[in-house]
């Protein structure tokens, strides 16, 4: 299973283009409530690699795709986090957002996590 066709070096901003540490998968894949068979859909590795990361304690090398899929998903939660604080964050995850067409959780399984960050980012400038 190869990583999503749209999530490319050009469509992680450059900031998560290199270095950097490994992100823990399975705190991140708990953040987001998903099991480990969607978050290796939204990450585009197989579950077991997911359960090898999570096994090891760690995440992909940060400068591999997977590495900067995690960097930009961690980003979202962040950014949401900041926005509307921890509850408000995760209900974000839940309710259907016009823009993306669907609940932000089912959109980041599908595609990936930059349209969540682009939508956040959005957001985040327009209260400003």
């Amino acid at each position: 299973m190869g990583v999503h066709a749209h999530v490319t070096p050009r469509a992680v901003p450059a900031r998560w283009a290199r270095g950097g540490a490994p992100i823990a998968a399975r705190r991140l894949r708990k953040w987001y409530g998903l099991t480990q068979e969607a978050f290796a859909r939204a990450v585009g590795v197989s579950r077991s690699t997911v359960t090898r990361w999570e096994a090891q304690d760690g995440g992909p090398d940060p400068d591999t795709a997977e590495g900067r899929i995690l960097r930009v998903m961690e980003e979202v939660r962040r950014l949401s986090r900041r926005i509307w604080g921890e509850a408000g964050a995760r209900k974000w995850l839940q309710d259907h957002v016009v823009r993306l067409r669907g609940r932000p959780v089912d959109v980041l399984i599908v595609d990936g996590p930059v349209p969540l960050y682009q939508t956040l980012m959005e957001l985040w400038e327009g209260t400003f």
